[in-house]
């Protein structure tokens, strides 16, 4: 298995891609399952997605899993003895889960699985499955090639208490000092210098806030992903705005996040490789991140990406801050549903911090067309994945109302 420009590429019939590049095309690795089916099976599925496929994959290995014991001359087959049930181990398992697969049960010769997205159980062997395990775990590389530095800025949009605006400016002045918070009370392109308060005339109260309550929209400076001190800075803002200001949100506040990283060149190829690439992504994983009036074209100011409208600001992925043809990329992700709640702020930012880093990973891969490089992400891959403890995991679920 070749490694160029240090992504991890696999040929099957000539033809080379990358594991994000399978997520794109699932089709281009369905020879690797061939053995499994025969020729006139193999070739009905062959065209079937990636979670169809894998359904009927499974559903044909239990089939041969439940075959009569009784061979073919009449004699019946002798079972093995019944033995205590053995672990497959923790990567494979991984591996497996990334698939979207969980193990329920083993035993020496069998598997009990489920299928995390249709909640469907299935008897499996367990060489068969591990063998599947194994074909993953040689062929495909499940880290993002490209870990860029990403850059980023959030606008808070809330509910706030005018009585109370003295009281918050005083605590920002205290948390974060006087030359890095500006109430500036009106609309401003914000040059991430410093935090900047200004109203928001889209952000309407409701009958649940006492009538005095008035839109407001926060804007912060420029922050480092990786940098606890601005991150604790953002955490402790957070809590200003709800404690010092009486700041809530409503189905008319959003949550926009800035990041900007390095390019080779910010051309408009590229940025319409990040529209197709958002664009496969919004049911699989982001509309499964958000309140239903975040989804689909349901948000006036959040509509679903359209590579024709690239230019148009109120999209869930906004271009206008991009420099064409320069060394960096800045996109505006704006379908978060307003919060002020710091850990899905900053989960809602590790998931775009790894979707830029694949789609980065699929506009590298040159031999396969253009159409179909971006890259689409579903929730299940990313809960497993090492990008993410297990708080931002928790987050992710209970954004995407999974659990509870």
């Amino acid at each position: 298995m070749p490694v160029v420009n240090g992504i991890t590429k696999v040929t099957i019939d000539n033809v080379s891609f990358s594991f994000n590049a399978l997520v794109v095309n699932p089709n281009k690795y369905l020879p690797l399952m061939q053995p499994l089916f025969t020729t006139r099976v193999f070739t009905q599925k062959a065209n079937e997605t990636q979670e169809k496929y894998l359904h009927r994959l499974f559903n044909t290995l239990n089939n041969r899993q439940s075959t009569s014991s009784v061979s073919t001359d009449g004699t019946t087959r002798t079972r093995a003895p019944r033995r205590r049930n053995e672990p497959i181990g923790e990567e494979n398992e991984k591996i497996l889960n990334a698939m979207g697969i969980d193990v329920i049960k083993t035993t020496p010769a069998s598997l009990s699985i489920v299928f995390k997205s249709t909640g469907n159980k299935y008897r499996m062997k367990r060489d068969t499955m591990l063998s599947l395990v194994d074909t993953f775990k040689n062929s495909y590389d499940w880290d993002p090639a490209h870990k860029v530095p990403i850059k980023f800025g959030v606008e808070l949009e809330f509910i706030g208490n005018p009585d109370k605006l003295a009281e918050f400016n005083a605590a920002m002045y205290k948390r974060v000092g006087q030359d890095r918070y500006n109430p500036i009370m009106q609309y401003h392109k914000n040059d991430g210098k410093q935090w900047e308060l200004g109203k928001d005339c889209s952000v309407n109260r409701r009958t649940a806030q006492p009538s005095n309550f008035r839109g407001f929209e926060l804007t912060s400076p420029i922050f480092n992903l990786n940098s606890k001190k601005d991150l604790n800075e953002l955490k402790a803002v957070c809590k200003l705005i709800r404690d010092k200001f009486d700041g809530v949100v409503n189905n008319t506040c959003g949550t926009h996040i800035h990041m900007s990283f390095p390019v080779d060149s910010a051309s408009e190829d590229l940025i319409k490789h990040f529209a197709r690439s958002y664009r496969k992504s919004e049911n699989t994983l982001f509309d499964k991140c958000v309140p239903n009036n975040r989804k689909g074209n349901k948000a006036r100011y959040s509509r679903t990406v359209n590579e024709r409208y690239i230019w148009d600001r109120y999209r869930k992925l906004n271009f206008c801050n991009v420099k064409r043809d320069t060394k960096e990329m800045h996109l505006e992700f704006r379908q978060l549903n307003g919060t002020l709640d710091y850990d899905t702020i900053i989960a809602w930012c590790k998931l775009q911090q790894l979707f830029i880093n694949l789609t980065l990973d699929t506009w590298e891969i040159d031999d396969i067309d253009i159409e179909d490089r971006s890259v689409k992400v579903q929730l299940e891959d990313i809960v497993v994945g090492e990008n993410f403890n297990k708080a931002t995991n928790e987050t992710l679920m209970k954004m995407s109302k999974m659990i509870v």
